[in-house]
């Protein structure tokens, strides 16, 4: 289809184990290209789409037991990929961001029993993580962080009756690890190693 402002092209191929559909559309500011592929066990789905200051691409697979969606984002200073993926007993979704000075990961998990969050951050001089894991009696946080000469882990526990924290610094020369415990007494301990 062709008019003043929108031109749209579909191609369809097939053969015995394999459909390939790809729609083209275009008007004066923004591309799109869908490609969709299906055979017996998998279909794909792409979809792509540009204009002047972004681009955008995504990619959907699907089969008998896993789904995985990909969103790829693109401007002149920015970059973002999103991966989402399912199957029977997980879900993961995947986020990683980067531009001129940081770049960040950020991955979630969750099933049944128990959810973890991963975020990974990153720029010139340092890097950062934290990942988070939570299921029913018990939250556990762990950040970890990391420049030239210095590291730096904190680890955080928590349940009923009890919340812990222990720190764990460490550089050239020295390490020095603090646990501080406490329970519904207020009870609280302090441990240089």
């Amino acid at each position: 289809m062709s008019n003043g402002i929108q031109a749209e092209t579909t191609i369809i191929r097939s053969n015995w184990i394999q459909a390939e559909t790809t729609v083209i559309r275009i008007n004066g500011t923004q591309d799109e290209t869908t490609v969709m592929r299906s055979n017996g066990i998998q279909a794909e789905t792409t979809i792509i789409r540009s204009n002047e200051t972004q681009a955008e691409t995504t990619i959907i697979r699907s089969n008998g037991i896993q789904a995985e969606t990909t969103i790829i984002r693109s401007n002149g200073i920015q970059a973002e990929t999103t991966i989402i993926r399912s199957n029977g007993t997980q879900d993961e979704t995947t986020v990683i961001r980067s531009n001129g000075i940081q770049a960040e990961t950020t991955i979630i998990r969750s099933n049944g029993t128990q959810d973890e969050t991963t975020v990974i951050r990153s720029n010139g001089i340092q890097a950062e993580t934290i990942i988070i894991r939570s299921n029913g009696i018990q939250a556990e946080t762990t950040i970890i962080r990391s420049n030239g000469i210095q590291a730096e882990t904190t680890i955080i526990r928590r349940n009923v009756l009890q919340a812990e924290t222990t720190i764990i610094r460490s550089n050239g020369i020295q390490a020095e690890t603090t646990v501080i415990r406490s329970n519904g007494t207020g009870h609280k301990l302090k441990q240089l190693l």
